[in-house]
């Protein structure tokens, strides 16, 4: 069982007269006995936020933080809850001794070991370690 993390932001073509436009922007998921694992992108993603147009590049934890941070953003969990910035940051780093699915190797993960070399090359570590996976996940 796990839980998925997002915040909300205005995609480029937001539109003010019908609200179209809001993303809710993965930022990862806990699962118990697992390290936290983040959506990453490597490639630049641009939004509309608060202070104008936004390019940022979220590949590693502290690009998410700061990404969060300097833009006000409120983080909720998949069930509507919001979670304070130093709530979140506790909770990935408390999770921090758990299986890393960037090295899990056995098939528990997906079924058959097969499927997990195919998606392998999706997942990275960043340069403090923790899990990123560049596909989607739920």
């Amino acid at each position: 069982m796990g839980t998925n993390y997002y915040v909300y932001v205005k995609l480029i073509d937001y539109c003010e007269h019908c609200k179209r436009g809001i993303d809710r922007l993965h930022v990862g998921k806990q699962s118990m006995g697992w390290k936290f694992l983040f959506k990453g992108d490597k490639e630049p993603m641009e939004f509309l936020l608060d202070n104008g147009r936004v390019s940022v590049k979220l590949d590693s934890m502290k690009a998410w933080i700061e990404f969060i941070k300097e833009n006000h953003l409120q983080i909720e969990d998949e069930y509507g809850q919001a979670v304070t910035l130093e709530d979140f940051v506790f909770m990935v780093n408390g999770s921090s001794k758990g299986l890393s699915s960037c090295e899990y190797q056995g098939p528990k993960m997906t079924g058959c070991l097969e499927t997990w070399n195919i998606v392998k090359d999706k997942h990275y570590n960043d340069n403090e370690g923790h899990d990123f996976c560049m596909d989607d996940f739920s």
